[in-house]
């Protein structure tokens, strides 16, 4: 790629030092190195700035999704993250303090894109945890699913702390015998060939409804199996939180009957499922509705209208998915309200 100057010597001067940090593994220094490096070729040509960011630095960072949505949202937030040795991925921050660590005056959050705060320039978790005077950890990550936050030490983790946070989680992040795997599994063959989940169900029920309604509520029970298990393990209070644009009761296996659609996030998962796992938490918060989607991106750099980019690097110039700020600030004043009785 051909520069121009100043980019050519932002580019001389981070570069190297974010090849060592990737070489190392290290994916926290590595991210920091680009997002100082983000604030210096803004100041320059906005497009040129974004391009040299995701070819130079955030495209070999995104691969392994350890740095998690930093890397195509460079340009409308901060998501401060951090590392801690209970966590393969990068966390949300702010990073708590050892001292509120130490004594147990923390909230532990488990959940997906909607309490990492995707787009936000402050989490969910940190407005209600800021507001109850208390530390979060937030182990939010997109795509998680109800096998993702069940090691001892991330479990240990969430015991020592106040109270917990989980979200309902997306049904098409857990598999079976058959279809093992996360969101994404794999179709038997030599090789075998992976393919994301909610696809492969689609290309089931264009062959045998019946099929796809067998296997999504194989992957359903299992889904609250899994989540009955990881709640006997959590010592403390935990607030069930519902985030979508609808209710759990706007879709059930059923409407594969006439449908190959799996409903909003979470997908796959219905009323029955919740009504299941809700009686096992401490208090249940839901907000099933989003009036401030979609919307478009304001860079920070500039203030003016940008995108932010898919994994193949393409632009995205709205958010359609993910809570509105409005969402948001509904989101965190519920659960706020829950935490305040079981605390």
């Amino acid at each position: 790629m051909t520069f121009s100057l100043p980019f050519e010597s932002i580019v001389a001067e981070f570069k190297p030092p974010f090849n060592r940090a990737m070489s190392l593994k290290n994916m926290h220094l590595a991210n920091l190195i680009a997002m100082e490096a983000a604030k210096l070729l803004f100041e320059h040509d906005a497009s040129a700035a974004r391009k040299t960011m995701w070819t130079e630095f955030f495209a070999p960072l995104a691969k392994r999704y350890r740095a998690q949505y930093q890397c195509f949202d460079f340009e409308v937030a901060d998501y401060d993250l951090y590392a801690i040795p209970q966590s393969w991925s990068l966390l949300r921050g702010p990073k708590p303090n050892i001292a509120d660590i130490a004594s147990g005056r923390y909230l532990t959050i488990f959940g997906a894109a909607q309490l990492f705060g995707r787009y936000q320039s402050v989490a969910p978790p940190s407005v209600f945890a800021d507001a109850l005077g208390l530390a979060c950890l937030n182990f939010s990550a997109g795509g998680s699913g109800p096998e993702s936050f069940m090691e001892e030490e991330t479990v240990k983790l969430a015991n020592g702390g106040r109270a917990v946070v989980l979200q309902v989680l997306s049904g098409r992040s857990i598999g079976c015998d058959e279809y093992p795997g996360t969101r994404m599994t794999f179709v038997p063959g030599d090789p075998p060939v992976k393919i994301d989940r909610l696809k492969l169900l689609r290309n089931i029920w264009s062959e045998s409804r019946e099929e796809a309604k067998r296997l999504a509520r194989k992957w359903q029970s299992r889904y609250v199996e899994m989540m009955t298990d990881f709640l006997g393990r959590i010592e403390v209070p935990v607030v069930l939180t519902w985030i979508s644009t609808r209710s759990a009761d706007d879709w059930s296996a059923d409407h594969l009957n006439d449908s190959e659609e799996c409903g909003a996030f979470p997908q796959l998962v219905d009323g029955a499922m919740v009504r299941a796992i809700a009686p096992l938490c401490a208090e249940f918060v839901e907000v099933s509705h989003d009036a401030g989607l979609p919307y478009g991106f304001k860079s920070r750099f500039t203030g003016e209208r940008c995108p932010v980019l898919f994994p193949s690097g393409k632009l995205c110039w709205r958010n359609d998915y993910y809570p509105s700020a409005g969402a948001g600030v509904e989101i965190s004043s519920k659960i706020k309200n829950a935490l305040e009785s079981v605390l």
